[in-house]
């Protein structure tokens, strides 16, 4: 029997796991998932709040459309807990210059919005004209500023790009974080031609963002509940080296002896256990940078303030201090069923590439924080409950020269039989993404082993 030996109980690793787990039947596979950490799940978790919330601890959910999440969800019996965001949240804000502005989503309401100066709204005008074509290696602000104007940057798409990535533009590779918007401007030579010819071949619903009753957590728990002693916690790997055509796994209590291994542990994890058996690509992950971000959920009164919040949330835009907040969730706007009655769930996003100090401050210096920005936002008020959420390896950064790195991660792959990679930091930022991988991981490791 074929033993495969999966590293990082996260989302990643679980969903990989669960999908060879699938296969037993005509491989005869034996799965087994390790995890350092004293609570297998990851990031990917929700849990309860005191006055009832639900509260997740890292993405609040995942845009429709994606097949290997209706997939894993259909196979895991939880399509009829599926929910969607509340219509009432299509407006997003922006904060710039002491005020609240309807994020700008259509051609129309960028030429009208207080966003951008006249001469920034004129030079939108001029982007089909356009010659400049990116490079591989482009940063996105680089792209914009050329594509749009620079007047797009500060009270725009940085604000978009941080509330995302947890970084600004300048810091991201457009090819890398954005390959769909990057590949539609390569096939129409213009932003505005593309968006024209989406509009005029549109078929179906739009994308929107999903979740669970239960929260986002409750994949997670579905999966652990699948696996079951499959995956096992506590088990901090100190070595990992091949021999023949095994790999060795040793952790100061046992060994574990595996024909293929997985890593979808984060990628500072994999840079550490490969660092012997491969420097190369020990060295490789290395490069990937990550935005550390600070997450406060924060439980009110319904009543706190006079006029309660309205829409999805709030980003910041560059140049404006929001005490250290990249932007704002409003929960219980997004996802009404998550908060009970009488009561109003946001989350504040802290940090990122724009404030990394915020990280070095005390749980009550952030969560307090976050509370100065809802007074500059909306008055003043005292939540009953806060709960702060650290993640120091936040979002992978996909930076200039991501793709790269990815490439030449795969190519020095070839040169080590039964080695596989997954995880966020190659196969895309999001859940939805990190869910696709997975699977495509999985599949790749059952055709290896024939």
């Amino acid at each position: 029997m074929k033993h495969v030996v999966v590293v990082g109980a996260g989302i990643s690793g679980l969903t990989a796991a669960y999908w060879l787990t699938q296969a037993q039947e005509t491989q005869k596979l034996k799965v087994t998932v390790l995890d350092s950490a004293p609570r297998a799940g990851g990031k990917i978790w929700s849990h309860q709040g005191l006055q009832g919330e639900i509260i997740d601890h890292s993405a609040n959910g995942w845009l429709s459309g994606e097949p290997a999440v209706d997939r894993l969800l259909q196979a895991l019996s939880l399509s009829d807990d599926i929910i969607t965001a509340s219509p009432a949240t299509k407006t997003r804000w922006i904060f710039h210059q002491e005020a609240l502005h309807p994020a700008p989503l259509t051609p129309k309401r960028l030429l009208t919005t207080r966003l951008l100066t006249p001469w920034a709204k004129i030079r939108l005008l001029f982007e089909p004209l356009q010659r400049f074509k990116p490079r591989v290696n482009d940063s996105l602000a680089k792209v914009i500023a050329k594509r749009l104007g620079s007047g797009v940057l500060d009270t725009l798409l940085a604000p978009m790009t941080c509330g995302v990535h947890g970084a600004d533009p300048e810091a991201l590779s457009f090819a890398a974080a954005f390959p769909r918007v990057a590949q539609a401007l390569a096939q129409h030579g213009s932003f505005f031609r593309a968006l024209r010819y989406q509009q005029q071949n549109a078929s179906g619903q739009k994308p929107h963002l999903t979740s669970l009753k239960g929260g986002t957590g409750t994949l997670t728990r579905a999966l652990l509940q699948q696996l079951n002693a499959k995956v096992q916690a506590k088990q901090n790997i100190v070595s990992v080296k091949a021999a023949g055509t095994k790999w060795i796994l040793d952790t100061p209590e046992k060994s574990f002896q595996a024909d293929a291994l997985v890593l979808a542990c984060p990628a500072p994890a994999q840079a550490n256990l490969l660092h012997q058996c491969s420097p190369k690509i020990g060295a490789l992950l290395s490069q990937i940078p990550h935005s550390p971000v600070a997450v406060v959920a924060n439980t009110w009164r319904s009543n706190t303030w006079q006029q309660k919040p309205e829409g999805f949330g709030v980003l910041a835009a560059r140049g404006n201090q929001l005490h250290g907040a990249l932007g704002m969730l409003f929960t219980s706007n997004i996802f009404p069923g998550h908060t009970p009655e009488g009561w109003f769930q946001t989350r504040t996003i802290l940090g990122g590439t724009r404030h990394p100090e915020a990280m070095k401050e005390s749980d009550d210096v952030l969560i307090e924080r976050s509370i100065q920005a809802h007074l500059r936002l909306f008055g003043p008020g005292q939540p009953k409950e806060s709960m702060l959420l650290r993640h120091v390896q936040g979002i992978p950064r996909y930076a200039p020269g991501h793709l790269q790195i990815v490439a030449d991660i795969k190519e020095e792959q070839n040169h080590h039989s039964g080695l596989f990679l997954c995880g966020n930091h190659i196969g895309g930022v999001s859940l939805k993404d990190s869910i696709r991988f997975a699977e495509q991981t999985a599949h790749s490791i059952t055709s290896w082993l024939g």
